[in-house]
């Protein structure tokens, strides 16, 4: 009898195992969301987005993306400063946490009517990997330069090589990294009176260090 109770239940076990529903991309914890450790995406033949991560974990050194493309054409990924060709592509950009939309793009319809349906992305930083790089300005006055085409400006450490070019720097302002902090190259910020005065975007060159781009409280008085 004992045996025949034991032989049911396990039938039952096999059942009910066998009727679970698939455990999603996306598991629900608390009512929100498990974040990924990367942005998946797919481009569809079509040209259409699959985005199967509505929520990332950004790293250390940044988001890190996983994208599949089937146009058979190269594609831009809407929402970040990323090109893609065919086929699959691993990469790390240095995108903000925060909310945003992302969509794949082909070249062909760049210049089209045809707008891409974009979807929504949030990324997460419970790590508080992120330093911020928001400026924190007096006034709503702020110059910003960019550059294609970066001129080196020395080796090393990123900050100290900024250090040692900007002009108008006080005593006591704080020059130090910024953005994901072991990126291979970081951004750097100065700080003054515990403010952001400015941000400077960093590269590599084939001769060292560059300056992408920079974005300065006017007030500041800095010079490049």
């Amino acid at each position: 009898m004992y045996g025949g109770m034991r032989l049911a239940c396990a039938i039952a076990l096999v059942v009910l195992a066998g009727c679970a529903e698939e455990t999603p991309r996306s598991q629900l914890r608390e009512g929100q969301p498990v974040a990924a450790p990367f942005v998946e995406i797919v481009c569809t033949e079509g040209g259409d987005t699959r985005l199967w991560t509505p929520v990332v974990e950004v790293q250390s050194d940044g988001v890190h993306l996983d994208v599949e493309n089937r146009t058979g054409e190269q594609a831009s990924i809407d929402g970040f400063p990323l090109d893609v060709g065919e086929g699959r592509q691993k990469a790390v950009v240095k995108t903000p946490p925060g909310r945003m939309k992302v969509a794949c793009n082909p070249f062909s319809q760049h210049r089209g009517s045809k707008k891409p349906v974009k979807y929504d992305l949030e990324l997460v930083d419970p790590e508080d990997h992120w330093v911020s790089t928001e400026l924190e300005c007096e006034t709503d006055e702020v110059v910003t330069t960019t550059s294609y085409a970066p001129e080196p400006i020395g080796d090393g450490d990123p900050a100290v090589a900024v250090g040692e070019i900007v002009k108008g720097l006080r005593p006591d302002d704080v020059v130090e990294p910024a953005g994901y902090l072991q990126a291979p190259v970081p951004a750097v910020r100065i700080v003054r009176d515990s403010k952001v005065v400015s941000v400077i975007g960093m590269a590599e060159t084939e001769d060292g260090l560059g300056i992408e781009g920079t974005s300065t409280c006017g007030s500041a008085r800095l010079r490049w």
